[in-house]
């Protein structure tokens, strides 16, 4: 059975809207990284740039709060969907 045939017609224009949200954000980053590297870049590397990026911020937030004495358990329940 075709996955399509689970799912309604709000809920697969849903999937295409959000599907293409995430390719033009990608493209556009794509046009980004392309000016800023001065060389061309694919979808595939401006997505991994993109991961880069917020894998330093999340460790950088990280270090802050742990530097600010913040107990892991307390960081756990703030990041953790169990409140």
């Amino acid at each position: 059975m075709d996955h399509y045939q689970l799912m309604s017609a709000i809920a697969i224009a849903r999937f295409w809207t959000l599907a293409m949200l995430a390719y033009v954000f990608l493209e556009e980053e794509r046009d980004r990284l392309q000016t800023q590297w001065q060389r061309p870049v694919t979808i595939g590397e401006a997505r991994r740039e993109i991961q880069r990026r917020h894998r330093r911020h999340l460790l950088d937030w990280l270090q802050e709060q742990f530097q600010s004495g913040i107990e892991p358990d307390s960081l756990y329940e703030l990041l953790s969907a169990e409140r």
